[in-house]
């Protein structure tokens, strides 16, 4: 099993790209919603280009594994701050 640290914590990679599949999944209902790019990156704890990206995706696409939906894959987390 590989452990990654993120901040103070060690993580499993596929943790980390669960919690960024969980973020898309909000980002992209806040859009359907109605709310601005802003909006949902405040709320969402992302960037607002982060935000655009998502809304503009066919759908959710690890880039750094090419895998998409519930495939799990070795990525690095990705937040602000």
């Amino acid at each position: 099993m590989i452990l990654m640290m993120v901040g103070h914590r060690s993580v499993v990679p596929h943790q980390c790209r669960r919690a960024r599949y969980e973020r898309y999944l909000a980002v992209v209902e806040l859009g359907r919603q109605g709310h601005t790019h802003l909006a949902i990156a405040e709320r969402v704890g992302v960037g607002a280009e982060t935000v655009a990206r998502c809304l503009h995706a066919p759908e959710f696409l690890s880039a750094e594994s090419g895998v998409t939906g519930d495939e799990i894959g070795p990525v690095f987390c990705r937040t602000n701050g």
